[in-house]
């Protein structure tokens, strides 16, 4: 692990590591069946989380020059938010699965886009609240990039691309600020490979070349054997 000045890592909850072990074995199912409560506080532990990583984010503002990187876990299941942050629970999505691994254990694609949908208004919400406050709070001005890795996967079959939505799942957040407002040379098709050689070309006069613009799936079972999807995405996506 490289040095870090601080690592701020909830006590009370796995780390994303331990919950992909855990999510491999048959665990969360087991916690699935025994009782109410169990669920409960599974979803309770996940909320905390969110919530935890909102908050530490929004009270990270220094006086320094820093890199600070948050991970936050949403919208992607499972979904423990309503629209407005309130408390919800579904039983089928308590796991971190996702695409066809979440509609073969229960939940509908009908019921997946709803909560996604839900989920997704509130952490846009508390995110605007979050970046609003780093910007007024901040000096010298920050730099932010906010982007996520992947969209939706109510139409993602892990095992089959051709059965995807790939528009769909490879839709992203890819959005930057910086100080000076000057945007050129940034462009419509970037992809997060080349987020920090924009920034670095833009802020710092580096000459880092852009990488290509490219988009794989892989299989779940399968997860190093890459195909290049990238011509069969639309424009909007690329």
């Amino acid at each position: 692990m490289h040095d870090l000045d601080s690592s701020v890592i909830e006590s009370f909850a796995l780390n994303e590591f331990e919950k992909a072990l855990v999510d491999m074995t048959p665990i969360p199912n087991v916690i699935q069946a025994i009782s109410f409560r169990s669920q409960n506080q599974t979803a309770d532990i996940h909320r905390k989380s969110i919530l935890n990583a909102f908050n530490k984010l929004e009270n990270s503002t220094v006086k320094t020059k820093c890199f600070i990187f948050a991970h936050i876990l949403s919208p992607h299941p499972p979904f423990v938010f309503g629209p407005n942050g309130e408390e919800v629970l579904h039983y089928e999505s308590l796991s971190g699965w996702d695409g066809s691994h979440i509609l073969d254990r229960g939940l509908t694609r009908e019921g997946y886009i709803s909560h996604y949908k839900d989920q997704a208004k509130f952490t846009t919400d508390r995110i605007l609240e979050v970046i609003e406050k780093i910007i007024s709070e901040t000096s010298p001005p920050p730099v932010i990039i906010l982007q996520s890795d992947h969209g939706p996967g109510s139409m993602l079959d892990w095992e089959d691309y051709t059965k995807s939505d790939l528009d769909e799942r490879y839709g992203i957040i890819n959005a930057y600020l910086l100080p000076d407002r000057n945007y050129d040379g940034f462009y419509q098709e970037v992809t997060p490979v080349n987020s920090f050689r924009l920034v670095f070309n833009s802020l710092f006069g580096t000459s880092f070349p852009m990488l290509e613009d490219s988009s794989y799936f892989s299989t779940y079972s399968h997860p190093y054997l890459f195909v290049d999807i990238t011509e069969l995405l639309s424009d909007v996506v690329r």
